[in-house]
């Protein structure tokens, strides 16, 4: 008896499920591969396509940006916000492995400016300070700070 006369349907049904499952299992993985470098792309890019956040950056790059008291409820406090809520979000999803390190190092010359920067640290103790007082919980850019400290020390 040959081998093609003991094949059956039922042979025939799995064969076919196996082949169906790998398919899927590797179309799958390149989808997410690809949903991976577009969050990617786009977390990267922010910086320079979002004209605010570009300009407070270069505030912070140069030393131009300063916290004091005129800094509460004006433009700038808002723009800032914006930059260091969009800095944690990427510490968030760092921290719950969503990026990998060598994904943060696109990352890090950025970050390490923001995160070093006097009157930024100014600011986060400030929040930090308020937020305990408050809430009795860390503020809201937390994972960034703990990324800072971590990773981001002169």
């Amino acid at each position: 008896m040959s081998f093609l006369t003991k094949i059956t349907p039922e042979w025939i049904t799995a064969i076919t499920t196996v082949i169906g499952f790998i398919i899927t299992v590797l179309t799958l993985k390149n989808l997410i591969k690809k949903q991976r470098a577009d969050f990617f792309k786009e977390a990267y890019t922010f910086f320079h396509l979002d004209k605010d956040l570009h300009q407070i950056f270069l505030m912070i790059e140069y030393g131009s940006f300063k916290y004091g008291n005129d800094f509460h409820k004006s433009e700038v406090e808002v723009k800032i916000d914006h930059l260091l809520s969009r800095v944690n979000m990427i510490c968030v999803l760092y921290d719950n492995k969503f990026l990998t390190s060598k994904e943060m190092d696109a990352f890090r010359y950025r970050f390490f400016r923001i995160y070093n920067n006097l009157e930024i640290q100014k600011y986060l103790n400030f929040l930090s300070s308020f937020s305990k007082n408050a809430t009795g919980k860390e503020s809201c850019y937390s994972s960034f700070v703990n990324y800072g400290r971590r990773n981001l020390k002169i």
